[in-house]
């Protein structure tokens, strides 16, 4: 397991360029984050992360990583699952970030996730990444379209052939990004907490005992109970767990 990521540059140019209001107390939060796993409390570490989070809005892969990070050494599997999730989400490529996903998962058990096969090496971007390629591709055939038929009495062969190169393109992008949103909305949660499952809420009979850490479908929430598909001993089962073992990715 990697330890903290050293986010004071980074994290200044990458995400606080763009405001000055309330910046240097964010650059103390995160030292005094960083400087709390170095000591070893790693629980106050946690908060200040959960902070900038939850209450500065901060949505930056490097902070959910150390967050997960701080989690695992206070012995909080499903928690350091869950925030790595969401840093590989948000940066697919990051070698630190993939390394320690992959460490989870085989602390957990590889075989108690629900992990699609990847497309077109479709994990390697993020959905954000893939969103905005599609766009800027629609864009681009749009203006392509527009100069074909301003100049469609010269018939040239260039617009057509870029149109249809372009429109190809649009397909596949927004094909692949389709398909990424299908895979997140699959494996939309996580067992943060060590859970029975049960075919029905109000029922004691358990079909599995569940142990936190496990990447599974969350369908819905009702009368504190959530319905989610997991998969178990290769098997996928399907019933209802306490809504307060499972957090959304």
């Amino acid at each position: 397991m990697i330890d903290v990521k050293k986010l004071l540059f980074a994290f200044v140019f990458l995400n606080i360029a763009s405001f000055s209001f309330g910046a240097d107390a964010i650059i103390g939060q995160v030292g005094n984050a960083q400087k709390s796993f170095d000591q070893t409390d790693y629980a106050k570490a946690i908060d200040i992360y959960e902070s900038l989070i939850k209450v500065d809005k901060i949505n930056d892969p490097d902070i959910y990583y150390n967050l997960s990070n701080s989690y695992f050494r206070n012995s909080d599997i499903g928690r350091a699952v869950l925030n790595i999730e969401r840093a590989w989400r948000l940066k697919p490529r990051d070698a630190d970030i993939n390394y320690n996903r992959q460490f989870l998962f085989n602390w957990v058990g590889r075989s108690g996730q629900l992990q699609p096969k990847d497309v077109f090496f479709v994990s390697w971007f993020s959905l954000n990444e893939l969103t905005v390629f599609a766009s800027v591709l629609i864009i681009l055939l749009l203006i392509s379209l527009t100069a074909f038929i301003v100049n469609f009495k010269q018939k040239k062969a260039i617009f057509k052939k870029s149109n249809i190169i372009l429109a190809i393109l649009v397909v596949l992008s927004v094909g692949l990004t389709v398909y990424k949103f299908i895979i997140f909305n699959q494996n939309n949660a996580v067992l943060v907490a060590p859970a029975s499952l049960k075919q029905n809420p109000f029922d004691e009979t358990e079909i599995a005992s569940l142990a936190d850490g496990r990447i599974l479908h969350l369908f819905f929430s009702r009368d504190g109970y959530a319905y989610v598909e997991i998969l178990q001993e290769r098997q996928k089962l399907k019933g209802w767990v306490l809504a307060a073992s499972v957090e959304k990715i």
